[in-house]
């Protein structure tokens, strides 16, 4: 019985000085330009803690030094580099290989092979036939199920009906 009250003191020890060993590391992520990059996930591989960087591209997560830190964002390189002493600053890499098709549906994405309904395409070319005075306008007639009805008045926001579903 006093060998598994000194392992339990042990771990409860053990871990308590395993979180005073870790630090919050800090750090800044741009691009190539030197533009910072908001919304990028990083994660502590070894804690599985996570954060996310905000609109400066800054970001704030408890490390311990030798941990192993993640930077992923869609369309970009994903890097992992060993957690060091603040700041980090971290250099992400565009990616430049073409995506597949994606259509996005109302709560998530799919490809577009796998969508059983209807799917309409409005190419910027086509757009630029027919000059309007907004983009709205220049879309009208050109996708099916889709009825813009616009008002003369000045300054006066059309009305989108997409299949009886009023927009806007």
């Amino acid at each position: 019985m006093k060998n598994y009250i000194h392992f339990i003191v042990f771990l409860i020890s053990s871990t308590f000085f395993s979180q005073i060993n870790a630090q919050e590391v800090t750090g800044k992520v741009i691009d190539k330009d030197g533009l910072p990059i908001p919304s990028v996930n990083v994660v502590n591989q070894n804690s599985k803690s996570s954060t996310v960087t905000d609109l400066d591209g800054s970001f704030s997560i408890k490390s311990k030094v030798g941990d192993k830190l993640k930077f992923s964002m869609v369309g970009f390189e994903t890097i992992t580099i060993s957690s060091s002493t603040s700041p980090l600053n971290i250099t992400l890499i565009e990616v430049t290989k073409a995506l597949d098709e994606v259509v996005v549906v109302g709560y998530g994405t799919k490809k577009k092979g796998a969508i059983t309904g209807s799917v309409s395409q409005i190419k910027s070319a086509d757009i630029l036939k027919n000059p309007g005075q907004s983009a709205i306008q220049s879309i009208q007639g050109k996708a099916a199920g889709v009825n813009i009805v616009t008002n003369d008045e000045p300054g006066a926001n059309p009305t989108i009906v997409i299949r009886g579903l009023e927009l806007y």
